[in-house]
């Protein structure tokens, strides 16, 4: 997990640790999630990287999902079956409010890169 930064001479924090991650199966998106967090449904993707929504962990386990920590120096690992999910961010306590969720395929394998900041909460796989 990284800050980044979209002002000159300001790159962002190299690695953002605590808080977690929320991965539900993207189908969740399509009216539960929204039903649970008391939210007008964004139906795109790109409309959540901003989102703002108090989000628990009872909700995710209801939207048949798990809940990942994210240690102190930034690291998470996720374990689901591959496919496609919404995955969101708590920046510090989880259960809290989420700050941002962002659609991803997940593979069996791979490493993943995610990042917070201006341009709101992205993740996808590493390069």
């Amino acid at each position: 997990m990284s800050g980044t930064s979209d002002v000159e001479g300001q790159p962002g924090d190299p690695s953002v640790g605590g808080g977690g991650l929320a991965v539900m199966p993207v189908a969740a998106m399509d009216g539960p999630f929204w039903d649970r967090t008391d939210q007008e449904q964004v139906a795109d993707p790109r409309g959540w990287a901003h989102l703002v929504v108090s989000l628990s962990e009872a909700h995710v386990d209801q939207l048949d999902g798990t809940v990942v920590a994210i240690d102190d120096e930034g690291d998470f690992r996720v374990e689901v079956p591959q496919g496609a999910y919404a995955v969101c961010y708590w920046p510090s306590e989880i259960g809290a409010r989420v700050t941002g969720c962002d659609a991803v395929d997940l593979s069996a394998e791979g490493e993943l890169e995610s990042s917070w900041g201006e341009g709101g909460f992205h993740i996808g796989a590493a390069e």
